[in-house]
């Protein structure tokens, strides 16, 4: 019995492998530089000192369930007047009963998350029951946080706030 000319292979489909490995290497190509830097790039360590921070994160987890004990209340206002850019900061503190919390050592930072270098901080001066107020000098419209820490008896409250200018 003799094989017929169709059952026999094509000379075409002996070059199906090479196009198989052709085409995984048109594929890798593009990522062979990929590869390259980011194993050349990396900066290997983070930190030289991973252990003692994460104990200091541990105190700061056990410094926020103090606070959260407290039952303090922090809240933050932000006055603007447009074309001079100065901005006010007022803060009122309050203790779980609502009572006004004075004699705070506070401090405020302004921050823009989106830009570096124009953070501001700046100590507020108390206007008297649980009042307290800092004047900044505010170089850009935008997206601003505004962080506060109140510190008195060694007890240390912290507020946040996020705020847009427009």
């Amino acid at each position: 019995m003799s094989l017929s000319a169709k059952s026999l292979p094509r000379p075409s489909d002996k070059r199906i492998p090479f196009y198989l490995a052709l085409g995984f290497v048109v594929m890798l190509l593009p990522l062979a530089p990929m590869a390259y830097l980011s194993v050349h790039t990396l900066p290997g360590v983070v930190t030289d000192k991973a252990y003692e921070e994460g104990i200091a994160y541990n105190k700061a987890i056990a410094a926020g369930a103090q606070e959260q004990a407290l039952g303090w209340h922090g809240d933050i206002a932000l006055e603007y007047a447009m074309p001079t850019s100065t901005g006010i900061i007022l803060y009122t503190l309050t203790d779980a009963k609502g009572k006004p919390v004075g004699d705070a050592s506070v401090h405020a930072w302004l921050v823009r998350p989106v830009q570096g270098g124009m953070d501001r901080d700046r100590d507020m001066t108390s206007q008297g029951d649980g009042r307290y107020r800092a004047t900044f000098d505010i170089p850009a419209r935008g997206v601003w946080d505004v962080r506060i820490s109140a510190t008195r008896d060694n007890v240390n409250f912290q507020s946040e706030r996020r705020i847009v200018l427009p």
